[in-house]
């Protein structure tokens, strides 16, 4: 389809190929690009430049005290679940310059340095992941003192959500009401299908970003059977808390 703004709250088809297109529109815009790749044996959020850097067809057994990849034949971009990382070191920073100190005239001059809060999209992000940023938003964002690191950071950062197929044992959002459902907080949120993705626009800054690659409006059934595997995945966590 030509190049055009999809309304916010829309659904947009994409084909599966499109998805390195979106990396590289992202990059083009000037955002450093971070997604799931195999680092030491699990999926950790890196730098991200190629779909082909991703863990395709990988998915984690994860249990108490117990953590591998396996391959397993039908398993998409997106079959691992949540693993040991986060996407708080994008946001807070775990070390950062707070206050500088100048000697001058033999006096002392302090100072706050500029932030530094380059734009970065993450790929993959789950709904847990998104219920962790909102909380962090209205701790650092909410209250009557604002983080300005927090602030310019959070301004800058895209999200591409994606709604998960499978849980690990370990997995606990149906309980805390945050999952498996991307729900919100995303700029756009990815539903992968057999060989294409359905694809929610979440934001303007979202629309304008798949307004840049190939998409058309997804069908009704398609939109139904990607809301369908967030409800399957539900009813399976459901029935695990009541066994």
């Amino acid at each position: 389809m030509a190049a055009q703004s999809p309304p916010i709250g829309s659904f947009l088809r994409i084909v599966t190929s499109q998805l390195q297109r979106l990396i590289e529109t992202l990059r083009e815009l000037g955002y450093a690009t971070v997604g799931p790749r195999v680092v030491d044996g699990a999926v950790v959020y890196r730098e991200l430049q190629s779909v082909e850097q991703m863990p395709i067809g990988l998915v984690d057994i994860q249990d108490g005290g117990k953590y591998r990849l396996q391959a397993h034949e039908g398993a998409g971009h997106f079959d691992f679940v949540a693993g040991p990382d986060s996407l708080k070191k994008y946001l807070f920073p775990p070390r950062e310059t707070l206050l500088e100190s100048t000697r001058e005239n033999g006096g002392w001059t302090m100072a706050a340095p500029a932030v530094a809060a380059p734009p970065v999209a993450v790929i993959g992000a789950r709904a847990c992941d998104l219920a962790a940023v909102a909380i962090q938003d209205r701790v650092f964002l909410g209250g009557p003192y604002v983080d300005p690191g927090y602030q310019a950071r959070r301004k800058n950062l895209f999200l591409a959500a994606v709604n998960c197929r499978r849980a690990a044992a370990t997995c606990f959002c149906h309980s805390m009401g945050c999952g498996p459902e991307v729900s919100g907080g995303f700029d756009l949120a990815l539903t992968e299908l057999d060989g294409h993705f359905v694809v929610q626009v979440g934001s303007e800054r979202g629309a304008e970003v798949v307004s840049r690659i190939d998409w058309t409006v997804c069908p009704q059934r398609e939109v139904e059977a990607a809301k369908e595997v967030s409800a399957r995945l539900l009813a399976e966590l459901e029935a695990r808390g009541e066994s």
